[in-house]
């Protein structure tokens, strides 16, 4: 669940029906964005105008650039797909070019990456138990996440450090997460309530609603989205401009297009190319350079086609 303060439009992920959908807040106009997906999570870049999804049981996370139309999108990149498992939080910090997310695998962590998928970094991997609905605290730079496992919300600086949590009484499973001002507000998927509290002690805990099953959970205000200039207009990028570290863009290209040499045009290449397989990655190579060197891509997901070795077929 996200919206977009400038447009005026909700943003939610459909489990069920596999989709991203879309609403005005004024409920005049809705439709669907993105369909054939499971994704339990997703962010709005209110800065480079791109939306940010991850897929848990694909383990990658994706983006498409936004319309002002919001019509169904069709292209989509993928911004992270190696080393990831079981995303189920993303978070954008787009004044920073900045994004985090948590997993909830085999050993949860929470990881931090440029908006491009550039200087990856795990900032926190102890004392978590299923961190879900991370939240940034801008006014004083801080991490916020729920953690269902241990029944608690977590926080830390935006690096990872000085983490500690609140282990708040009346509050058996904390899912949705949001910070404004100075408080904490989430949802509470068994009790099934909204409930705040002072964001830096955890005192003075209020039930706010006491009704149906909330599960993600978001405050909205204008402040929260502060525009500022987009880099990606100046850009010229033929299909998408991301942000990275330091507001900077960058120009990336779909599956089966390459970026040419003047870094701003996706090209499809009829040239031959490499298949090579990893135990992890899927990953092909051009055979002819498109900028003064091999050009290669991982398809980590959705293969067409099926390839394989049998040692024991003659």
């Amino acid at each position: 669940l996200d919206y977009d303060w400038k447009d005026q439009v909700i943003v939610w992920s459909d489990t069920y029906s596999e989709s991203i959908n879309w609403i005005k807040m004024d409920q005049n106009d809705q439709g669907m964005l993105i369909k054939g997906i499971q994704s339990e999570c997703l962010a709005v870049d209110w800065v480079g105008r791109n939306l940010y999804w991850a897929e848990g049981a694909a383990g990658r996370i994706l983006a498409a650039s936004l319309s002002s139309t919001w019509h169904e999108i069709e292209e989509r990149v993928v911004v992270i797909d190696t080393a990831i498992d079981q995303p189920c939080s993303l978070v954008l910090q787009p004044l920073s070019g900045l994004m985090y997310w948590s997993e909830i695998g085999s050993q949860p962590h929470i990881e931090r990456a440029g908006m491009d998928g550039t200087n990856r970094k795990v900032i926190i991997k102890q004392g978590l138990g299923w961190p879900t609905s991370l939240t940034l605290d801008l006014l004083d730079w801080k991490l916020f996440w729920a953690d269902g496992k241990l029944h608690c919300i977590g926080v830390s600086n935006l690096d990872g450090t000085e983490m500690k949590v609140f282990q708040l009484a009346y509050t058996r499973r904390p899912f949705g997460l949001a910070i404004f001002e100075d408080d904490v507000y989430w949802s509470d998927v068994e009790l099934r309530s909204i409930q705040k509290a002072d964001k830096r002690l955890g005192k003075n805990r209020t039930v706010l609603l006491k009704h149906g099953q909330p599960y993600s959970l978001k405050v909205m205000h204008e402040v929260l989205q502060p525009t500022t200039v987009n880099p990606c207009e100046q850009m010229g990028c033929s299909h998408f401009c991301l942000l990275g570290p330091g507001l900077k863009g960058s120009c990336h290209c779909g599956s089966e297009l390459l970026l040419a040499d003047d870094g701003l045009t996706c090209l499809k290449s009829d040239e031959p190319s490499i298949l090579m397989i990893s135990p992890t990655v899927l990953t092909q190579a051009s055979c002819v350079s498109l900028n003064g060197g091999p050009k290669t891509k991982e398809m980590v997901q959705g293969l067409n086609v099926l390839l394989w070795m049998d040692r024991n077929v003659e």
